[in-house]
């Protein structure tokens, strides 16, 4: 063969060679292209899940109006999606703004509609929970799978692991269903009591100009997601995380508060007075400050053993936890909502148990089943003197 043929024949074979591998690349680059755009799609999806999740944690009429009216215009077939829904809950946003910006002038009036709203606003975070619920379902399947995998790699090998997590399977698909609704439930959960403990807090107090403020900062902590999720939806993503983070910090701090915050709201509304002091079924109340090794606000039972008096938690699961009370130096206290059971420490004050208004009125006499003395708060000592004084000008 020539010098000339065998030039050409290695030409040839060098353009073949080069077509081969040009289409390999070509392949493999439309293989990372399409996989970097399916990577984009799911984080645009869960950012867009924690973004509709976390908001309305934190505002569930504001979220549950918001996504309804949203989700209703782009065609979106979601239960929320109504004007049956989304409609009366802009009425309620709108009363809520209107109570908030003229109740100031109302005085206590705006009290009586800031509990009705509360009321509104549990329902609603309900509704709020299952729209989370199924958000969740729909969209962290594969963050939990991918967790999933993780997790079951320490146990089992990694093709075994996977394979116990497949979606192939009608179990494991369900079980990953349930398993990233139970997530989305979480993450709405602790978020929903952090802000609710924080409504109630302002809520039993006495300046509404601070009810005014909370609304202000749920308002803008949703705004703040909102925007970020349009601009930068990573940004979405990590101030949705950090949300999460502070709300599982407050988390024992801000249900303790919610539980003692909400019967003190019921007691006081339904059967504030109606208490009856049986030490020996024991007397509803909470603990206090004074009590070592019981978180505050731990709700339980005062019992008489004996000459003893014991602070008596009991669990949900039948185990009792006992505080034996020191009551040397003790004395009742009369309250403008509840009474306290207050420990004198040289020259301090400390609370060691917290009634409920189911017990207002019935302090002196608990008081006199504990062996100790009733003080009245200057607020309620000075009403009666004032009923008294007015009382002698008409009975002399």
């Amino acid at each position: 063969m020539s010098r000339k043929w065998m030039l050409l024949l290695f030409f040839g074979v060098f353009f073949f060679c080069r077509e081969i591998q040009a289409e390999e690349m070509i392949e493999s680059v439309e293989s990372i292209e399409k996989q970097s755009h399916q990577t984009v799609l799911q984080s645009m999806a869960l950012s867009e899940a924690l973004t509709r999740i976390t908001g309305t944690a934190i505002y569930p009429v504001f979220g549950l109006a918001f996504l309804g009216v949203w989700d209703h215009f782009n065609g979106m077939d979601v239960w929320y999606a109504t004007p049956f829904l989304y409609v009366p809950l802009l009425g309620i946003m709108l009363i809520d703004f209107l109570k908030n910006t003229f109740g100031l002038a109302f005085g206590p009036l705006k009290k009586i509609a800031d509990i009705a709203l509360q009321l509104l606003d549990v329902i609603n975070a309900n509704l709020g929970l299952f729209m989370s619920i199924g958000i969740a379902m729909n969209t962290l399947q594969k963050p939990v799978k991918e967790g999933a995998v993780v997790l079951l790699d320490i146990v089992f090998p990694a093709a075994q692991a996977a394979s116990l997590v497949s979606t192939e399977t009608t179990i494991a698909g369900l079980l990953l269903m349930v398993l990233a609704g139970t997530l989305g439930a979480i993450i709405y959960f602790v978020i929903w009591v952090t802000m609710q403990s924080f409504a109630l807090l302002i809520l039993l107090s006495p300046f509404n100009v601070l009810d005014s403020l909370l609304r202000s900062i749920q308002l803008g902590a949703v705004t703040v997601m909102g925007m970020a999720f349009l601009i930068f939806p990573p940004l979405a993503v990590v101030i949705a995380c950090v949300y999460i983070l502070i709300a599982l910090y407050l988390f024992r701090f801000c249900w303790s508060h919610l539980v003692f915050s909400t019967k003190v709201i019921y007691s006081y509304i339904f059967i504030r007075g109606k208490g009856t002091v049986d030490l020996e079924q024991g007397v509803s109340c909470f603990s206090g400050q004074g009590i070592e090794g019981c978180y505050p606000r731990t709700g339980g039972v005062l019992i008489r053993r004996g000459k003893d008096f014991l602070f008596v938690v009991r669990s949900l699961v039948g185990t009792d936890k006992e505080f034996l009370l020191e009551m040397s130096s003790v004395s009742v206290h009369e309250g403008v909502i509840f009474g306290t059971l207050v420990a004198h420490v040289q020259a301090d004050e400390v609370v060691l148990l917290m009634l409920t208004p189911k017990m207002n009125g019935h302090e002196e006499a608990l008081a006199k089943e504990l062996g100790c003395s009733c003080v009245s708060t200057a607020f309620m000592s000075g009403i009666r003197n004032g009923f008294r004084y007015l009382k002698a000008q008409f009975y002399v």
